[in-house]
C-alpha cells in the first residue's frame, strides 16, 4: 500500500509540474523544424537518424539547465543577463533575439500557409483567422487554460507516427541507424547535421523554458520532477523527429526525389504511401506551425519584460 501511495503522490507531483519541458521541446519541432528534418531525410535517408540520439542528449541538458536556473534563482534568463551585464548588453541581446524570433515566426506562418493549401483552404481567409484566434486566445485566457491547450495540441503530433507506419519503412534498418552510422560522413552531411541540431536547440527555447518555469513557480523541492519532465519532453519530441525522417526516407529518399520543405514532403509522400499519409503529414505541419506561431512570440514577450524590468 505504501508503494502505491508513493507512486500516486509522485505521479501527481509530475503532473503538477507538467508543461515547461514538454511544450518547449515540442515547440522546437515547429514548421521550420519539420522542414529541416524532412529535407535532411530526403537527402541522406536513414543515415541522418544517427544524429538524433546525440541531439536528444544535448536538448535534455540545455533544457534542464534552463529549468534549473529558474528554480534555484527564481528569475528568468533575461533577468539574470540584465542584472549581471547591465541594460546596454540587454538591449543588444534582445535586439538579436527579436530579429531571430521574427524570422522564426515568419517561417511558421509560411508553414501554416503551406498546410492550409495542402488541405485546400484559401490561406488569404484562414491564415489571418488562425493568427487572430491565437492572439485573442493568448491575451484573454488564463495561464492554466493556455498550458492545457498546448499540451492538448501536442497529442496531434501522433500524425507523424501514423504517416511513418503508412510509408511502410524498413523498421529494422531505421532502428539500427539510430546507433550504427551508415554511409560516409562528409562536409555536406555534417553541415546538414548542424542544421538539424540548430532547429532543435534554439535560442528562444532557452529563454522560454526559463521564464515558463519561473512563472509556474516550481520550487527546489520539485526539481527532480521538473528534470524528469524535461527529459520526457526531449525524448518524445525527438521520437516525433524520428518518425518524420522515417516517413520521408521510406518514400522520398528511396525514390530519389528532392524536396525543399515540409509541404513538398507532404505532397511527395502521397504517391508512395497514400493520400492519408500525405494528409497526416500535412496535419502535423499545421499543428507545428500553429504552436510555433504562438510560443515564439510568447518567448519574445517574456524576454522583453525581463530584460527591461517590465512586470505587466
Amino acid at each position: 500500500m505504501e508503494f502505491i501511495y508513493n507512486f500516486k503522490r509522485r505521479a501527481l507531483i509530475l503532473l503538477a509540474v507538467l508543461g515547461p519541458g514538454m511544450i518547449t521541446a515540442f515547440a522546437d519541432n515547429d514548421a521550420g523544424g519539420v522542414a529541416t528534418y524532412s529535407v535532411a531525410a530526403a537527402k541522406f535517408g536513414y543515415q541522418m537518424l544517427t544524429a538524433l540520439i546525440p541531439i536528444t542528449v544535448v536538448l535534455m541538458i540545455t533544457q534542464e539547465i534552463g529549468a534549473r536556473i529558474a528554480i534555484v534563482t527564481g528569475k528568468g534568463l533575461a533577468d539574470l543577463i540584465r542584472e549581471r551585464f547591465g541594460i546596454r548588453i540587454s538591449i543588444l541581446v534582445f535586439f538579436l533575439l527579436f530579429i531571430v524570433n521574427f524570422g522564426v515566426v515568419l517561417q511558421n506562418i509560411g508553414g501554416l500557409k503551406s498546410a492550409l493549401l495542402l488541405f485546400g483552404f484559401d490561406y488569404r481567409i484562414f491564415l489571418p483567422l488562425l493568427i487572430l484566434f491565437l492572439f485573442l486566445f493568448i491575451t484573454t485566457s488564463s495561464y492554466v487554460r493556455i498550458e492545457r491547450f498546448f499540451l492538448f495540441l501536442i497529442l496531434f503530433y501522433i500524425a507523424y507516427l501514423a504517416s511513418a507506419i503508412l510509408a511502410r519503412p524498413d523498421w529494422t534498418i531505421a532502428l539500427q541507424s539510430l546507433v550504427i552510422p551508415r554511409g560516409s560522413v562528409n562536409f555536406d552531411y555534417l553541415y546538414t547535421a548542424v542544421a538539424v541540431l540548430g532547429t532543435t536547440i534554439t535560442l528562444w527555447g532557452q529563454f522560454f523554458i526559463n521564464s515558463y518555469v519561473k512563472d509556474k513557480k516550481i520550487t527546489p523541492e520539485k526539481l527532480k520532477y521538473e528534470r524528469l519532465e524535461v527529459y520526457i519532453g526531449a525524448i518524445l519530441t525527438d521520437i516525433v523527429s524520428f518518425f518524420i525522417m522515417v516517413a520521408v526516407t521510406a518514400t522520398i529518399f528511396q525514390n530519389g526525389l528532392a524536396i525543399e520543405g515540409a509541404a513538398d514532403a507532404a505532397l511527395a509522400v502521397k504517391p508512395f504511401a497514400g493520400e492519408l499519409a500525405g494528409l497526416l503529414f500535412g496535419l502535423g505541419l499545421l499543428i507545428a506551425g500553429f504552436i510555433g506561431c504562438a510560443i515564439v512570440p510568447l518567448a519574445t514577450a517574456y524576454a522583453f519584460s525581463e530584460f527591461f524590468g517590465y512586470e505587466g
